[in-house]
């Protein structure tokens, strides 16, 4: 399954320059703008967590697909651990390279019925229709 998309990509905004105000946020490792895309999981593990935010990092701005369901590609997940002795918390960064198209669900790529050959070639028959033997009486 894949999620859908609640919020088309925008700039993480990073520190802001002097005069310029607010710039787009550089990743640290790869040295990539950072956009942001915000989905629902479809698989919905986490009830108390509709949406979450995903950081893209791409060179120019992600192209989103027609349809909303969408998957990452080379998606991780970080553990952010913070708060205090008393009251820890932890929470999650997840950042992929790439957007791309979910795979449409099974019943919706499934090949159509086809015409099968049963015993001479000039005379096809369609799957499901009544099956007569072949090299024998009916």
């Amino acid at each position: 399954m894949g999620a859908r998309v609640v919020s088309g990509a925008t700039p993480a905004e990073g520190k802001p320059d002097d005069e310029a105000g607010p710039r787009q946020r550089i990743d640290a490792e790869t040295g990539l703008p950072v956009w942001l895309i915000t989905v629902a999981d479809l698989a919905s593990v986490r009830l108390t967590q509709t949406a979450v935010t995903v950081e893209i990092l791409a060179e120019n701005k992600p192209v989103l697909p027609q349809r909303p369901e969408i998957e990452f590609v080379g998606l991780t997940v970080e553990p952010v651990r913070g708060g205090t002795e008393k009251e820890p918390w932890t929470t999650f960064t997840y950042r992929a390279l790439e957007v791309v198209a979910a795979p449409r669900r099974m019943e919706d790529t499934r090949p159509l019925p086809m015409a099968l050959w049963l015993g001479e070639p000039d005379e096809p028959q369609r799957a499901g229709s009544p099956q007569r033997s072949v090299g024998g009486t009916s």
